[in-house]
C-alpha cells in the first residue's frame, strides 16, 4: 500500500499537522507515528485502537500488514522528538 495514502487516511481522521503523521514501510511492514491532541487522556492501547480503526479495511484486505505504531500528544512529541529515532 502506498505510504502517502496511509498518511492521508490518518491525517484526515486525526487532523494533525500533516508533518505530524510519519509513515515508513519496508514491503508490507509499516511503522507509523501519529501526533495529535485527540490522544489526550487516552491510554496507549486506546490511542492505537483509534488509529487501527481508520485503517481497518486495509488491514482486513491484507494491504496493510505488520504495523508498528507510536502515538503522541503534541506536548509529548515536543519532549520526545529530539530523542525519537524510527
Amino acid at each position: 500500500m502506498d505510504i502517502e495514502l496511509v498518511k492521508q487516511i490518518i491525517y484526515e481522521r486525526f487532523s494533525p499537522d500533516p508533518e505530524l503523521v510519519l509513515v515508513e514501510a519496508q514491503g508490507n511492514s509499516y511503522e507509523i507515528v501519529v501526533v495529535s491532541d485527540v490522544f489526550e487522556g487516552l491510554t496507549p492501547v486506546k490511542r492505537q485502537q483509534r488509529v487501527y480503526a481508520c485503517l481497518k479495511e486495509y488491514i482486513q484486505t491484507g494491504e496493510l500488514h505488520a504495523i508498528s505504531m507510536k502515538t503522541f500528544t503534541a506536548d509529548q512529541w515536543r519532549k520526545e522528538k529530539p530523542f525519537y529515532t524510527p
